[in-house]
């Protein structure tokens, strides 16, 4: 149903993924102009809502598997900081030789996330994305999330 990246095919499977909002901002299908199809939560007024294809579609397009996306400071249906989880929807995601035809993404809450961290006395940790970003941080390093941090 969710891989038709059909509006009115999607809405009773989102509706029954509603609990997974708990530790994630939402769960969409967008699709490969980045056009998001489906939401677990409402959409802003308007309806129609891009992601930014930066963070994680272009490189979904090109290599179809699971990625984590960048940081995104302003979420396209939530405007909240998320990290993108996703994956290819379509018979590129079976077949190499066919393309994708979206993805399924969920955004991940990194400041729900970094609450989850434990506090280690004397010790911080941070987790970077490939291209630098800090996605998640220790209790003490917390402002640093969303930062790009220079090559040391």
């Amino acid at each position: 149903e969710v891989a038709a990246l059909q509006p009115d095919r999607c809405r009773e499977v989102f509706d029954d993924a509603m609990f997974f909002l708990l530790r994630f901002t939402n769960l969409v299908t967008v699709n490969r102009d980045g056009r998001v199809v489906c939401s677990a939560l409402a959409m802003p007024q308007g309806g129609r809502v891009n992601v930014k294809p930066e963070l994680y579609l272009q490189r979904l397009l090109v290599r179809p598997g699971f990625t984590v996306g960048e940081p995104n400071p302003t979420g396209a249906t939530t405007g909240r900081p998320n990290i993108a989880l996703a994956v290819p929807l379509g018979a590129g995601a079976l077949d190499e030789a066919e393309p994708i035809a979206g993805a399924l993404v969920l955004g991940l809450d990194p400041q729900r996330l970094a609450l989850q961290m434990p506090d280690l006395p004397g010790i911080g940790g941070l987790v970077l994305t490939r291209s630098g970003h800090v996605a998640l941080a220790s209790h003490g390093q917390r402002g640093l999330i969303g930062t790009h941090l220079p090559e040391a």
